[in-house]
């Protein structure tokens, strides 16, 4: 088994800095650890196979290694870890992409397809055990799906990277081969869409939505954060401009795909509550979805604003300064306003605006 700290990997996503993760072997030959990669350098090589050094390799089953006994035994060590996907015994808990993973085409043209996939090599998702419908036993203590998985030593100690495209692949064909089937593992459509501005009140729509036995909410999913915001993440860090929407939204879809999945027989719809930054992508995401229901929910500016950025809520409302949304910083643009220059309210008064212009 072969581990790796996910700040020493040249690939960025959702997951812990200090999270150590499980990587599955390659059919061609085996992922190795990252250590010597520098992620800020945007010329290093995207594909961990590129690092391979067996002296950077962590083997946590070596007898009498100090690492190994600060962790507890992987339960599933032995499985078929892709087999625990296709049967729902394990859920993708967040993604790892690199800056070259979404190159643009000459034949992009905005509208998904099966020729624009993103580069595979470069793209994992984290997976582990844990139970998606949790928040339905109490919603107001588990409001979000990183709460969900928090509550999971396996997630927080075991959890495996695996290629996404390939786990995406299979466990399509796997839900193609069992449609109509009553019983086993499925796809649930998507039924609706909760965006907001955050602190509004949609917490208490999706933990409505979650007491219902027919309903699967996923709320704020950091793996569907992350994906939707790839290309403005990428252009903001790396400075770099060749970032694909339309694979982008390939991966978006990829995603919830594995997101909407369920062995339960009565649900039958998928809720999904975005984080409030992913309300700058609502016009992507109803027009990959039409036939899904949506709804903004927002208050009173003053108090939206009062509330965003009082205490340790600011921290989240101030980062859109360096790493805003292609939407805002062409409000910015348009404003001729320097985000840099704006004082902390000014920089989240101008995030919430966009958020109801977009």
């Amino acid at each position: 088994v072969i581990l790796a700290t996910t700040s020493e990997l040249p690939i960025f996503g959702s997951a812990a800095p200090t999270q150590l993760l499980r990587q599955e072997p390659r059919s061609d030959d085996v992922i190795a650890a990252a250590a010597a990669a520098d992620p800020s350098d945007a010329t290093s090589p995207t594909n961990i196979d590129a690092y391979a050094d067996d002296d950077a390799i962590i083997d946590l089953e070596e007898e009498g290694s100090l690492l190994a006994m600060q962790f507890t035994s992987d339960p599933h060590a032995n499985r078929d870890h892709k087999q625990m996907i296709l049967n729902g015994e394990l859920f993708l808990s967040a993604i790892r992409y690199s800056p070259h993973s979404f190159p643009i085409n000459d034949n992009d043209n905005g509208h998904v397809d099966n020729n624009d996939q993103y580069d595979s090599s470069s793209v994992y998702g984290e997976f582990c055990a844990y139970d998606p419908t949790l928040n339905r036993q109490d919603p107001p203590q588990y409001p979000t799906s990183g709460v969900v998985m928090a509550t999971s030593e396996h997630c927080g100690e075991h959890a495996y990277l695996m290629d996404l495209a390939s786990i995406v692949e299979e466990v399509r064909s796997r839900d193609d081969e069992s449609a109509g089937e009553s019983e086993g593992v499925r796809p649930v459509p998507v039924a609706g869409l909760l965006f907001h501005v955050g602190y509004a009140g949609a917490g208490l729509v999706s933990n409505a939505l979650a007491t219902f036995d027919s309903n699967l909410v996923v709320s704020e999913h950091p793996a569907l954060t992350d994906a939707l915001a790839a290309c403005d993440s990428i252009r903001n860090t790396y400075k770099k401009d060749n970032c694909s929407s339309t694979k982008r939204l390939q991966l978006v879809q990829d995603v919830i795909t594995l997101l909407s999945r369920t062995n339960e027989p009565n649900i039958r719809r998928t809720y999904l509550k975005l984080a409030s930054s992913s309300s700058a992508y609502l016009p992507e995401l109803t027009s990959l979805y039409p036939n899904a229901h949506w709804a903004f929910v927002y208050r009173n500016a003053e108090h939206a604003l009062a509330k965003s950025t009082s205490g340790a809520r600011g921290r989240a409302c101030r980062k859109f300064r360096r790493n805003p949304s292609s939407s805002l910083k062409m409000e910015a643009m348009s404003r001729n306003v320097d985000l840099e220059t704006l004082s902390n309210h000014e920089v989240c008064a101008m995030h919430l605006s966009n958020l109801l212009d977009v």
